[in-house]
């Protein structure tokens, strides 16, 4: 029974409950996942973009869970209050963290980098969910790239001109994946519900170019995160924020 609170609490009312006392909330909880954060030195995939965030992760996780221990984002929980709930949730039994990382405005990535401090970064896209807070597409993913000023390595799709430029001014290592460039770190090839991936063949049990591409990102990096995914894989699908109901 403890609480952190911006304004005074009677607490003696209270009895058996602790009240921590702060100026802000959400800074003091940041704060403190960021102090949390440094005390782990595993594996931390950061994902950002526009879209698919969620299903990557979780496709992620699918893959990886009987060869590690995984702790990520609960559902879609990639906000300033999201990010710091998630990475609270980090214990000394996990092998592999994966966070998400969302935003809807300028100077918003800059703290949730400091928080995640992510050793692998995914970028799956950049479109026009939630372009509202920014001035084009390209301020948007200068953003959003923020969260990968430390990473080791950087997991994106080659084939949009815009990330691909922009990526390259970063420090880390670039895994890059295409399916028009054969120089790529990994080239791919999709045939019906198949996708080859370099040398290894994987099937898959859909047969949308959208879902195709995220499992490309959820091959990648469970790859790159040190998994092994099977040839045949049994991805699930997720209930999204939007479904459709029989009425």
């Amino acid at each position: 029974r403890n609480f952190m609170v911006s304004k005074k609490v009677e607490f003696t009312a209270f009895p058996g409950a602790n009240f921590l006392l702060v100026a802000d909330v959400i800074i003091a909880l940041q704060k403190l996942a960021i102090y949390h954060r440094q005390r782990y030195q595993i594996p931390v995939l950061g994902i950002t973009g526009s879209n698919a965030k969620t299903i990557i992760k979780e496709w992620i996780y699918q893959i990886c869970f009987q060869q590690a221990k995984i702790v990520r984002s609960p559902k879609s929980y990639n906000s300033q209050l999201g990010v710091p709930l998630s990475v609270l949730a980090l214990s000394e039994s996990d092998e592999i963290a994966i966070f998400e990382a969302g935003i809807s405005g300028m100077d918003e990535m800059e703290i949730l980098a400091q928080i995640i401090q992510p050793t692998l970064g995914l970028i799956s896209n950049i479109g026009d969910a939630h372009s509202a807070g920014f001035s084009s597409k390209a301020s948007k993913l200068a953003e959003k790239l923020k969260l990968f000023v430390n990473c080791d390595r950087v997991i994106y799709c080659e084939d949009d001109p815009l990330i691909s430029e922009q990526l390259h001014g970063l420090h880390g290592e670039l895994v890059s994946w295409s399916t028009k460039n054969r120089e790529a770190t990994y080239f791919i090839e999709f045939q019906e519900n198949l996708i080859y991936l370099n040398s290894a063949k994987y099937a898959f049990p859909f047969d949308d170019d959208i879902s195709r591409v995220n499992a490309v990102f959820a091959i990648i990096a469970s790859l790159q995160l040190g998994c092994a995914p099977d040839r045949k894989l049994e991805l699930k699908t997720l209930k999204m924020r939007l479904e459709m109901k029989a009425g």
